[in-house]
């Protein structure tokens, strides 16, 4: 059963990276909605890889400690192309943006900003399509198309062929 749990997420993951990849490749797409994908892909990435013996609990919590421990996922580094020094290192550089970007889903954002509801800040309600998300953007040349992406891609890749074979 958590075989199949695994096939899933995984299924769904890159479904789900793909969909934010082609909103990112639109002109004039708002910000939340390709960031709303990647967190979704990236949480059933962590999931995925997650559930050996049982799905993962109901959580939003995953992302970030998979890329934790991605470094003890077979064929991760390889797929990043690093060496295992650099591959820890890349881990830890990305740590932060992968925190980010699981903190939009809005059981984890709370009052804040998230890639998918309203939120109300110092009495001033705003929709996802007007904020910036200026540190997490994925339109810019920030830490997310930089880094977090190719890594993601990467999972993607691993996840296909664990689920392959």
């Amino acid at each position: 059963m958590a075989a199949d749990w695994r096939r899933a997420f995984f299924l769904q993951a890159r479904s789900d990276f793909d969909v934010a990849q082609r909103l990112m490749a639109m002109d004039g797409i708002a910000a939340c909605h390709p960031l709303h994908y990647l967190q979704m892909a990236a949480e059933k990435l962590a999931k995925g890889f997650a559930c050996r013996h049982e799905p993962l609990a109901h959580t939003h919590r995953a992302f970030t400690r998979f890329v934790q421990s991605a470094h003890l996922v077979p064929g991760m580094r390889e797929a990043c192309g690093t060496s295992s020094l650099q591959f820890r290192a890349y881990l830890r550089s990305i740590a932060g943006v992968a925190s980010e970007l699981e903190a939009l889903a809005p059981a984890l954002a709370g009052d804040g900003p998230n890639a998918e509801y309203p939120w109300e800040a110092a009495g001033v309600v705003t929709a996802p399509v007007e904020h910036s998300f200026a540190r997490i953007n994925p339109y810019s040349a920030g830490p997310v198309v930089v880094k977090l992406l190719p890594f993601i891609e990467a999972a993607v890749r691993v996840a296909e062929q664990q689920a392959a074979g």
